[in-house]
């Protein structure tokens, strides 16, 4: 293949990839209007499990180390750990909360989310698009990716 088939092929995808996030988004704003819950854990997880097309009792297992759970979990602990989050939880809780897992396990999935966010635009353009889904903005601020609340308010349990 030469470069403007690639180039072609990528176009095709881009473009295929911002329909089903286009749908996605018509999808949630339905639910929204529908009256549904403010963020909650439970909901953040749920709602990372449909984007991804994940099982939530396999995301909220120890058993599972397959790494589309694991940048999952990380996605969540990160979303967790931001200041204004409206989660005030110690890192053992959300290891707890995610399946018994360690502290040091929430400390490496959120060193590991900072690093790809910051290099990996592919990465990067999914957490900007699930998080644009749940009502939140990743912003770059003084080097580091902190979060925004768009719309709706996160509530801790």
């Amino acid at each position: 293949m030469n470069k403007r088939e690639l180039d072609a092929i990528e176009e095709l995808v881009t473009e295929f990839r911002q329909r089903l996030i286009d749908n996605y988004h018509e999808v949630h704003k339905i639910a929204l209007e529908a009256g549904s819950q403010p963020l909650r854990f439970e909901n953040l997880c749920q709602q990372i499990c449909d984007y991804y097309g994940l099982d939530l009792a396999k995301l909220m297992s120890t058993e599972t180390r397959k790494h589309d759970y694991t940048k999952a979990r990380s996605i969540i602990y990160w979303i967790m750990r931001q200041r204004d989050s409206g989660f005030n939880y110690s890192l053992n809780k959300m290891a707890e909360l995610m399946g018994g897992f360690n502290h040091a396990t929430v400390i490496h999935a959120i060193k590991k989310f900072e690093d790809e966010i910051e290099y990996n635009k592919d990465f990067r353009f999914d957490v900007d698009n699930f998080l644009k889904i749940i009502g939140l903005q990743a912003t770059k601020i003084n080097g580091r990716y902190r979060l925004q609340i768009l719309q709706n308010e996160i509530k801790k349990d």
